[in-house]
């Protein structure tokens, strides 16, 4: 971690955090890193002060150190280039995944940049201009339509991906546990007192996820003794002929509660139609949590998969790691319950 960060008022350095805090500056560097050895309420005060007082880290003299011991010559300010390809505004200071990215980076002294690659007729345009400005970084955006891997020249980069919605097999990346999610569901459920539960998702929400979602349904399915999951219900899209289908599936298995994975909406209005009333006939659970209409659900913690995909860049970046590895690491961010309005407590 560097010692200083220059800011309106002057320079702020480990030791006037440590003279601050009535410790060494060795505890100050630790408590900025977490480290095991120190306690969590002395690193959390530490990072406090630290913040109180406007120290960051500095990301460029980090590199500094870093080739001068290879004996290398460092370039400009590094920046993180963040790669997407929709045809939308993208908020980079939001509470979601890009707003942790666009934070995190800042944070650790890096100048977060976005490219849209729709802007780009020939694609690998893009790669060259990254690698004449000397950027090392890419961090691939989720987007909105599942798609496979640009071909791009990756050796060139260190890369990692958010989400699964860019289908590969061999990039580093960062994700919701949407596994563990869908057993949390179930699980809160039937701590809820709900003894048949189904669940509704569409091909588009089973691709992003990976299927994790699917899989996870399917395993509780099979070895859930205290409570049925009835068949899940598995829809191309939120058209009428879904509503044909979802309908003929709720009579047939009428589920107490229903999970869904992007279609919490579509299937409150389709039991309205029915004279159906949420929680009173079928709790509902959104898997897309936070919603702004109230909904039960699971709280993605967007903003901290961010945070771990820039973290988990950096480290590559600093030990020279580039292009497609041949063994890829996945790190997964936990969701959270957040009890809502559309479902209640069975006695």
């Amino acid at each position: 971690m560097s010692d200083n960060v220059t800011r309106d008022s002057g320079i702020v350095t480990l030791q006037m955090i440590a003279d601050a805090a009535g410790v060494s500056r060795s505890t100050v560097s630790r408590g900025l890193k977490n480290h095991p050895r120190i306690g969590e309420k002395t690193a959390r005060r530490i990072q406090k002060l630290a913040d109180d007082m406007g120290y960051c880290r500095d990301a460029h003299l980090t590199d500094l150190m870093i080739c001068l011991r290879k004996r290398k010559h460092v370039m400009d300010r590094p920046v993180i280039a963040m790669l997407f390809w929709q045809n939308f505004a993208v908020k980079l200071e939001n509470s979601g995944v890009m707003g942790g990215l666009w934070h995190r980076a800042r944070e650790c002294g890096y100048q977060p940049e976005a490219f849209n690659l729709t802007e780009f007729q020939d694609k690998k345009r893009i790669a060259r201009i990254l690698y004449s400005r000397g950027i090392d970084g890419v961090i691939l955006c989720p987007v909105q339509v599942p798609s496979s891997l640009p071909d791009l020249p990756w050796r060139h980069f260190s890369v990692v991906a958010v989400g699964h919605s860019i289908f590969s097999h061999s990039l580093h990346r960062c994700a919701n546990n949407h596994f563990e999610r869908m057993r949390m569901c179930v699980e809160w459920l039937i701590a809820l007192g709900y003894k048949r539960i189904g669940a509704m998702l569409t091909t588009t929400v089973d691709q992003r996820t990976h299927g994790f979602y699917h899989a996870a349904y399917l395993l509780e399915q099979k070895t859930r003794q205290d409570a049925t999951l009835v068949p899940l219900l598995h829809g191309r899209g939120l058209r009428k002929e879904d509503e044909k289908s979802f309908y003929h599936w709720f009579n047939q298995w009428t589920p107490e509660a229903i999970i869904c994975g992007s279609t919490v909406e579509f299937v409150h209005e389709c039991l309205k139609k029915r004279g159906l009333k949420v929680p009173r006939d079928a709790g509902l659970v959104d898997m897309n949590y936070p919603s702004k209409t109230g909904y039960s659900g699971v709280l993605q913690n967007s903003f901290e998969t961010g945070v771990a995909a820039v973290d988990l860049l950096i480290t590559l970046m600093q030990a020279n790691e580039k292009g497609l590895p041949k063994i890829p690491r996945d790190i997964f961010v936990g969701g959270t319950w957040v009890n809502g309005t559309s479902t209640k407590r069975i006695k």
